[in-house]
Formats: C-alpha cells, sequence, structure tokens
C-alpha cells in the first residue's frame, strides 16, 4: 500500500488541475454568455478569466490555508485577542471592572443616540459579558 502513495500525489494533483480549468471554463463561459449581452462588455478569455478569479480572491476572499475555517489565521488572531482580554479581566479588581464597563458605555453610547437597532444589541451584550 505504501508504494502507490506518489500515484496518489498524481492524481489528486491532476483532479485539482481538472477542477481549476473546469471552475475557469465555467467563469469564462458564464461572463461571455451574461457581461457582453447585460452590460455591453467585452468577451474575455481563458487567460482573462483566470486573472479576473485571482483578482477577485486578492480583493475579496484572500487565500487561506484549508478553507479559512477554524484553524485559520484569522481566526487564530481573534482568538488570541479574545484569551488575552478574558485573562486581563479575571485579573481585574470589582472596581476595575465596572469602570471599565463604564468606559465601554461611555465610548458606544453615541449608537443608542443614532437609534441604530442592529448595534445597539451587540454593543449591550458585549458590555453586559464584562
Amino acid at each position: 500500500m505504501k508504494k502507490y502513495w506518489p500515484l496518489k500525489i498524481v492524481g489528486a494533483v491532476l483532479v485539482g488541475a481538472a477542477f481549476m480549468f473546469l471552475y475557469i471554463f465555467v467563469f469564462k463561459s458564464l461572463w461571455n454568455w451574461i457581461v457582453p449581452a447585460v452590460f455591453q462588455g467585452p468577451q474575455i478569455t481563458f487567460l482573462h478569466a483566470l486573472g479576473l478569479i485571482l483578482l477577485a480572491k486578492m480583493l475579496f476572499g484572500g487565500f487561506h490555508g484549508k478553507g479559512g475555517g477554524c484553524n485559520g489565521w484569522k481566526n487564530k488572531k481573534k482568538h488570541f485577542w479574545k484569551s488575552k482580554f478574558r485573562e486581563k479581566c479575571q485579573n481585574m479588581t470589582d472596581e476595575e471592572r465596572e469602570a471599565l464597563k463604564n468606559k465601554f458605555k461611555a465610548k458606544f453610547e453615541q449608537c443608542w443616540k443614532d437609534d441604530i437597532p442592529n448595534k445597539a444589541p451587540i454593543i449591550l451584550l458585549a458590555v453586559t459579558m464584562l
């Protein structure tokens, strides 16, 4: 079983390349079908489609390792700051914790004044969690 691992790697690379080419072909086909008809835009080639996909990925999606799920860089960074803040709050006295709550309330008071209903519950939740 161990002697077939190079074939598995080659097969995985070929399947990955086939999916990539299929994805680019579908993107190019949809672009050439929709954009010229709706916006009177240009038709694109396969390489233009590849470039647009890469550009969109860089601008909007980023390049995450393993799908950017729980192992993603953003989640690790978020977890680091969350744990650091939680540790800081555990070492506070009750007076310091109350002062921090009041500081948050003063800082985010503008949200309640502007009557932004979708932000107020999130901020209220953050303040009450302290």
